[in-house]
């Protein structure tokens, strides 16, 4: 694991990335829906805009989001659903929660031993996150191209299934689950290199997709894991 710029809670300005926290991921839904108890307290760290928060929520869940921006999704909610605050001081009672989610979050901490300690602190439960999968034995290398988690400058922590056991082992957590999230089609990339009418290059994508002769590749590591000292 490399370490670069440390990640500090950021003032009232929105984060830089739009999308962070506003779309639910399917594997990561499931293994959500598959681990966690109706109506328990969640916390969501990471949570971003809140997608996971305002659905949960929906469901029954209590659930409070915690990230180190503030997004303008926020304003209007009430106080303390979702908190500012960095994932390794957590301003949270001990064991609060039943159940941690955090999606592609570890990759930006300096620390991520500190942040898997606080999660302890302040969780009974579960864990249930995902980080990039930086294995680099993979197809895609042969023609040059790269995931977007090698090319964001904010990771600054880069796992492997074999390396992201280990660290979890030695931090004491239990891996229930290790599987592979969030599916890339680098078949749609290639006719959309093509100099072909738009039109026709999504017609070619659907038609690859449903004869299902699109290889799958995945750019996520998901994993579920018991809190230390939880049995």
């Amino acid at each position: 694991m490399q370490h670069l710029q440390p990640y500090q809670v950021r003032g009232p300005q929105s984060a830089p990335r739009a999308f962070w926290g506003t779309t639910i991921q399917p594997q990561r839904w499931s293994a959500i829906q598959r681990y966690t108890p109706p109506g328990v307290p969640i916390l969501d760290l990471g949570a971003g805009r809140g997608a996971y928060v305002e659905a949960l929520g929906s469901l029954g869940f209590s659930v409070v989001g915690v990230d180190v921006y503030r997004y303008p999704e926020w304003h209007d909610r009430p106080q303390g659903i979702f908190v500012n605050a960095a994932a390794s001081d957590l301003p949270f009672d001990d064991k609060r929660f039943h159940t941690t989610i955090s999606f592609e979050v570890l990759e930006h901490c300096p620390e991520p031993h500190l942040v898997l300690r606080e999660i302890a602190r302040c969780t009974t439960d579960r864990l249930i996150f995902s980080v990039p999968n930086c294995n680099l034995d993979n197809a895609l290398r042969k023609y040059n191209l790269a995931l977007f988690h090698w090319t964001d400058p904010t990771h600054c922590n880069f796992f492997t299934k074999d390396t992201l056991q280990s660290f979890l082992v030695q931090e004491n957590f239990t891996v229930l689950e290790m599987t592979d999230a969030v599916q890339i089609i680098p078949n749609n990339y290639f006719w959309d290199t093509l100099r072909i009418p738009r039109r026709a290059a999504n017609v070619m994508k659907k038609v690859c997709k449903r004869l299902n002769l699109v290889e799958t590749y995945w750019s996520s590591i998901l994993v579920v894991a018991e809190i230390p000292g939880s049995r």
